[in-house]
């Protein structure tokens, strides 16, 4: 951020590093999905921007149980996005400490894909969960 001051007013001004997009890292291991797609999310310091899928393993995701763990927090506690699953809609969220969730239980079946798309404001600049 660049501190400027104008006629006694004092703004941030956002630098290019501030708006750069960043992909994290996911691993699948000891997870409930087996593949994550390229573009399944994306941060800068403002904001988190989901359009993607998680590609599902056998078995049943209880309700509220973490699929993963994100670098970032949301801005406001359980920031709502979008899920969809054979066409199905379902609700997912994050919670104030960064877990991706799915609200109610589900059954899945191997290969089944979860789409996910939306986007938040993040408070902590995807600095991590610490």
């Amino acid at each position: 951020m660049l501190s400027a001051k104008s006629l006694g007013v004092e703004k941030q001004i956002p630098l290019n590093p501030d708006m750069t997009y960043t992909k994290p890292t996911i691993s699948t291991s000891g997870k409930k999905f087996s593949e994550v797609s390229n573009g399944f999310v994306v941060y800068n310091k403002y904001e988190a921007i989901f359009s993607g899928y998680l590609k599902m393993k056998d078995g049943v995701v209880n309700a509220d149980e973490t699929l993963l763990t994100l670098p970032f927090k949301p801005k406001y506690p359980n920031a709502y996005i979008n899920g969809r699953v054979s066409g199905n809609p379902m609700t997912i969220y994050v919670d104030q400490y960064g877990n991706l969730k799915k609200q109610a239980p589900q059954t899945f079946e191997d290969g089944d894909l979860v789409f996910i798309v939306g986007s938040f404001s993040i408070s902590n600049g995807g600095g991590g969960n610490s």
